[in-house]
Formats: structure tokens, sequence, C-alpha cells
């Protein structure tokens, strides 16, 4: 009884942290460039920012780490402004619903209620897994390994004894900076949210665009998709997920850029949208 307590005190604690990153890096976005109100709803503003802000998160890490600062009271107090903004910026968009469009409230059919719920199993199942010590041999040889060694030395190096990685720079910059304060599981907590990130945007999108169903639909297709792969092959820090996430973020909001035909949607609006999908698709590529 007293093991399970603390496991379940644990895993509260680790997911706890893992919020606290999150609200973090969506302050971290909300800065520039920002994405004018009035278009999406509150869901799609805040996983948009929070996209953002692991590009500049990664972005920060890369300069600090080339000029040797991975000092970490300097990283701890930028973490710490980053949540600060986070909070002032999650709370500013609650307090303005009426800038916000709102869904109708119509009651959720029988169909949307069991695939909504299978998504929730699907989402819990990965957040377990990612939840377990990551023991994989591809996070242990070269996921993780220049993420550790650049943490280890306080700066970025290239060095023949770390393993190469198969990733992009931006997903060894991001787990340095949890590594940092954490260890292996804040990292795949990290993964698995950016997995969730990915499929959320999907549906948040196809909801803005063709309707709830679309939207319950989306989430479900991906969600199972992901879940059939954990299943499998346990969460743990990987590369594929990262890329996807700025990918389909970059892509669909470029997409809702482009073909904004409303009045409202134009002129600094879209503007700002096709800058932040620019910089996504950027961040994809690094």
């Amino acid at each position: 009884m007293l093991n399970a307590v603390a496991t379940a005190a644990l895993a509260g604690w680790y997911l706890l942290r893992a919020m606290v990153f999150l609200l973090a890096f969506a302050g971290a976005g909300s800065v520039w460039p920002r994405i004018p109100a009035g278009r999406y709803r509150l869901g799609l503003h805040l996983a948009l920012a929070a996209v953002l802000g692991m590009g500049w998160g990664g972005l920060l890490m890369l300069v600090l780490g080339l000029a040797g600062l991975w000092n970490p009271w300097l990283l701890g107090a930028i973490v710490v402004v980053m949540l600060i903004r986070g909070a002032w910026f999650v709370s500013r968009l609650v307090a303005m619903p009426g800038q916000l469009p709102s869904a109708p409230a119509v009651r959720l059919s029988v169909l949307e209620f069991i695939l909504i719920g299978i998504s929730a199993v699907c989402a819990a199942n990965v957040t377990v897994g990612a939840l377990a010590p990551d023991s994989a041999q591809d996070s242990l040889s070269y996921h993780l390994s220049c993420a550790r060694a650049w943490v280890e030395w306080g700066r970025i190096i290239a060095w023949p004894s770390v393993w190469p990685s198969n990733y992009s720079v931006h997903g060894s910059l991001l787990y340095s900076l949890l590594l940092s304060f954490g260890d292996g599981i804040d990292c795949s907590l990290l993964y698995a949210t950016q997995g969730f990130l990915t499929y959320a945007i999907a549906a948040l999108f196809a909801g803005h665009w063709f309707g709830r169903m679309a939207a319950v639909w989306t989430w479900f297709l991906c969600a199972t998709a992901h879940a059939a792969n954990v299943w499998f092959v346990p969460i743990n820090a990987g590369s594929d997920l990262t890329v996807a996430m700025f990918v389909t973020a970059g892509i669909l909001l470029g997409v809702d850029s482009l073909f904004a035909v409303s009045e409202s949607a134009g002129g600094a609006g879209s503007l700002s949208r096709l800058l932040s999908a620019s910089l996504l698709i950027g961040f994809a590529a690094v």
C-alpha cells in the first residue's frame, strides 16, 4: 500500500513538472509573433503558443550553449520568467471570452462519447508509458546522449565520443533544458506532450474548418494511431514527434492563413500567422 501511494505521488510530481514546463513554453511562445485573438478558440491559441515556445526555447538553448552560458541559475531564471509570462498569457486569454470564438452548446452524441472515451484511454496509456523509467536502447545510446553530454559540459561542443543523434538538434536542445533540472522521465513526458500537441492541433484545426465531429474523429484517429505505436514501442525520448509537432502546426497554420478570405482575418493578423507558420517549419528543419 505504501509503495502504491509513493508511486502515485511520484507520478503526480512528474506530471506537475511537465505542466509547469508546458506553461513556461506557452509563455515564451506568446511573446512574438503574437497570434491575434478573435479567430481561434482558447485551446488552439494555447496549443500554438506552446509549440512556438518550444521552438524559441530550443533556439535560446542553442545560443546560450554555443556561448558556453548553460549555467543552472541562468537557465532557472529564464524558466521562471517564461512561467510568469505563461501564467499572465493564460489568465489574459481566459479573461477575454468575448474576443474568442466559442463553440455552440450542443449535447454530445453517443458516438462522440465513445470516440472521446477511447481517445482518453489511449492518452492515459501513453502517459503511463512515459512515466516509466526510460530503458529503451535508442534513448540510452543516442537520443539523449548529446543532451546529457552538453549538460555535463555546460555548453554545446562537437565531440567524437557523443554518439550521433538521428534527430534534429532542436530535440536535443529541449532535452538538455529538462535534464538541467530533471531526468529522463521528464524528457519522455515532453515527448509524449509533443505527441498530444500534434494531434490536438490537427483536431482543433479540423474543428475550426469543418465542425466538432471532424475534430472528434481527427483526435480519435491520431490518438489511436499513437497509442497503438506506444503499445509495441513504449514511449521514450524520441525524435519523430518533435518534428511532426512543428510541421503539423506550421502547415495547418499556414494553410489557414493563406485561405482566410474574410476581411477580419486579413491584414496584420494574417501576416502574423504566416510568420508564425514559417518559424514553425523552420524549427522543424533545424
